[in-house]
């Protein structure tokens, strides 16, 4: 479904991909009039945290100003799956396996825990949509996409992953692919790095659409962005949020490049680009070489064994401490620094 909204504001806020992590988005927004101001969420409002529903119900409640707007994503999606007729061994998968989803939260809430005891599937979908038939009713009657004063088009995912993850067809495609501007979240930037090997969490364009998807609760150095984009030049700026402690640094460090091991970290993949290797198995971030490795891996992340360039005094984010090396992040940009040069107290 494609909603067309007309404004008057020069601009307006976005934000996607915040996959139930309240207590940042609440961060994210707090300075915002949302009486007066817009704010669009660019789907994935849930999944993959552990305040699912609380989320909702807090997005619902600001939904009520007439200026926050909610795009289905694929994981908002996921909802159809508890609709009966259903694949009982995807659900059974899904809740044992990601853990961190609304369906476990919905099995808590009618006092079945899935995960450990087992339940009478046909039961508990029943019981599910009549006690949070609201939550079904609320997101399954979202847009696909929003277009903005026939000028921006706002979406979840650019139109190829629109595609492949059944969120809209062709006919819905052809009906927005044209507008000059167009803005979408769904796959996290960090898997767009550059030939430097520098990976960044800010917003890039890319094949026509303004990435904003920040990686927050999917790659293990994630945050949200939130873009204000001026309507009338189609410019905009962002501020990056992260849920990671801030630490000073403490002595210079130059940038450089290595190869080093002992980040602990939760990627569990590893991947070979522009002659770099990173490698997680086990809970072990490598940077180096893959022989004699596991190739049993779920996803790929692109990281980074580049050291940052560091100026005593200094705040960085703090994403993971390993012995000797920890991962940080400094102006959006994701990089390795020496312990020796941070303050870890």
């Amino acid at each position: 479904m494609i909603l067309k909204k007309f404004i008057k504001n020069n601009s307006i806020y976005l934000i996607s991909d915040v996959h139930a992590n309240l207590d940042l988005f609440k961060e994210c927004i707090k300075d915002l009039d949302l009486n007066k101001e817009y704010l669009f969420i660019l789907g994935d409002l849930i999944e993959k945290g552990d305040q699912n529903i609380d989320i909702l119900d807090y997005v619902i409640d600001i939904m009520k100003s007439g200026h926050v707007f909610y795009i289905l994503g694929n994981c908002d999606n996921v909802l159809r799956e508890f609709k009966r007729p259903c694949n009982k061994e995807r659900l059974n998968k899904y809740s044992r396996v990601l853990k961190k989803t609304i369906l476990n939260e919905f099995y808590e809430g009618i006092g079945a825990n899935y995960l450990i005891d087992p339940f009478d599937i046909d039961l508990a979908l029943d019981l599910i949509n009549i006690k949070y038939k609201k939550y079904f009713d609320f997101v399954l009657n979202l847009p696909t996409s929003i277009v903005i004063n026939d000028k921006v088009l706002l979406t979840h995912c650019d139109f190829s992953e629109a595609i492949k993850k059944n969120l809209v067809d062709n006919d819905e495609i052809d009906k927005v692919k044209n507008y000059p501007f167009k803005v979408c979240g769904h796959l996290p930037i960090p898997l767009f790095f550059d030939n430097s090997n520098k990976v960044s969490l800010s917003p890039l364009v890319k094949d026509g659409f303004l990435y904003i998807d920040g990686g927050n609760n999917v790659t293990p150095f994630g945050g949200l962005n939130l873009v204000k984009l001026n309507i009338s030049d189609l410019s905009y700026s962002f501020k990056t949020f992260y849920s990671y402690k801030q630490i000073k640094v403490i002595n210079n460090q130059e940038e450089s490049k290595g190869l080093y091991k002992a980040i602990k970290t939760k990627i569990d993949s590893y991947t070979l680009s522009n002659n770099l290797v990173k490698v997680n198995v086990l809970d072990n971030l490598y940077y180096g070489d893959i022989k004699g490795l596991s190739r049993d891996h779920k996803y790929i992340w692109d990281i980074t064994n580049i050291f940052l360039k560091l100026e005593k005094e200094d705040f960085v984010y703090l994403v993971s401490r390993g012995e000797d090396v920890s991962l940080i992040i400094k102006d959006n940009m994701l990089g390795l620094a020496y312990n020796l040069n941070l303050d870890l107290k």
